[in-house]
């Protein structure tokens, strides 16, 4: 057998349609041996929480959590800039008040 004929190739083909995948799985009809374990498993796993930022930034499993994150990310980071800025106008404003005025004479 040459390496990457037709044939090296196509013995998968029969099962492909007995591999379908489906959209939701019923633990004690889909998996009668490991389907308890299996629960357990889910239940574990769906109790976890993210510990990092690292984490809560690409855990989608809740996405009530995931668009409060954001949310807070982006209205928080746009606070932030704003309160630079008016620290900044602030800072000019009392700048050029202090300054004296200039006579009549100088420009």
């Amino acid at each position: 057998m040459a390496n990457g004929s037709e044939h090296d190739r196509s013995w998968h083909k029969p099962f492909v349609h007995h591999a379908d995948e489906s959209e939701t799985y019923l633990a004690r009809d889909d998996f009668t041996v490991f389907g308890p374990r299996l629960l357990r498993l889910q239940h574990y796993n769906m109790r976890q929480q993210p510990s990092k930022v690292k984490d809560l930034w690409r855990d989608r499993r809740n996405p009530l959590q995931w668009y409060t994150f954001w949310a807070v990310l982006w209205i928080g980071g746009a606070s932030i800039v704003l309160a630079v800025l008016q620290l900044l106008v602030g800072v000019a404003q009392v700048y050029f008040a202090a300054r004296p005025l200039p006579e009549d004479g100088e420009s």
